[in-house]
């Protein structure tokens, strides 16, 4: 079993909806955005970017195959780079007998004296997460 927050971010947009994060699952498509979806999509990407520049250098990870991600994000964190864009964290573990993948995909990675910072563009306040272990 694989858990994205993405999961989450699905099962509550714009309502509640057990089903379509099921069809989700399925790999069912979704249907097309409409032109306001768009709008809101196009104008995300664009302070998104804002947001990025105005972070300074940055290891940007996106657009890789997510293990060459996860594997490059800990050498990030190892190598305690400032910022690290479209990282990703991987843990695999055993629930109740089943695998369970937990993936991690913040926006952002931000290096402060506590730790780093996870910075989504989509979700509330930014959250200290500690890397260390």
């Amino acid at each position: 079993m694989r858990l994205a927050a993405g999961v989450l971010y699905k099962l509550h947009r714009p309502s509640t909806c057990e089903l379509r994060v099921y069809l989700w699952g399925q790999g069912v498509k979704e249907a097309e955005a409409g032109p306001y979806e768009k709008v809101l999509e196009r104008l995300g990407i664009i302070h998104e970017g804002r947001h990025l520049a105005s972070l300074g250098e940055c290891v940007n990870l996106q657009g890789i195959a997510e293990d060459e991600r996860v594997a490059r994000t800990i050498d990030a964190v190892k190598s305690r780079a400032a910022v690290i864009y479209q990282g990703t964290l991987k843990q695999e573990f055993n629930v109740t007998s089943k695998n369970v993948t937990l993936i991690g995909q913040p926006d952002f990675l931000v290096r402060t004296e506590k730790g780093y910072l996870v910075r989504d563009n989509r979700v509330g306040p930014a959250q200290f997460v500690d890397l260390a272990t």
